[in-house]
């Protein structure tokens, strides 16, 4: 199944992609983007809410390579490609935020997996409160909060490269072979 969902969303991908100037500013995709994201959301969070009352480590409904993650971001593609961004300031920092995330991709469990280790799924549950509350909060901020760590840690490392680069053309001379 793992394989279908990428053919799928390579298939839906090209699509969307083939299509993208007739998606523009098409208020159509932008109200059915909408809704399917809702919808998709609203399925995953009550299916995820359910799995994480009987079992706080079981996070199927997480995964993108479900139905529902695959219709959330077919609905999340399309709402936010019907709008034509005019913005200067607002282009750049799409565009910043687009161009890490690969590396956000590469980094996210990684993230996930420390942030668990160390705060734990429980405590964070139980910072926002027990019961109902806590699991509700914890279903919507964890993969913001998630994403927020893994874009601070590029950003850091970004920081770092520019900061070689700098000392190393000082020291070697002007060379931008690196």
């Amino acid at each position: 199944t793992y394989q279908a969902y990428e053919n799928l969303y390579c298939l839906i991908g090209y699509r969307i992609y083939v299509e993208k100037d007739k998606i523009k500013n098409n208020v159509k995709c932008r109200i059915c983007g909408l809704l399917g994201m809702f919808v998709a959301n609203t399925i995953r969070f009550f299916a995820q809410y359910d799995l994480l009352k009987k079992d706080v480590n079981n996070e199927y409904f997480y995964y993108w390579r479900t139905a529902v993650g695959c219709a959330f971001t077919i609905s999340f593609i399309l709402f936010f490609l019907s709008f034509d961004i005019k913005n200067r300031n607002i282009k750049i920092i799409i565009n910043y935020i687009g161009a890490q995330t690969f590396f956000i991709y590469l980094i996210h469990m990684l993230t996930y997996a420390i942030v668990d280790k160390y705060i734990g799924r429980e405590n964070i549950v139980q910072f926002w409160g027990d019961g109902t509350k806590g699991l509700v909060i914890y279903c919507i901020m964890y993969p913001i909060i998630i994403f927020g760590i893994a874009l601070c840690i590029k950003c850091i490392w970004d920081l770092i490269c520019y900061g070689l680069k700098l000392i190393g053309s000082k020291m070697w001379g002007n060379n931008n072979e690196m």
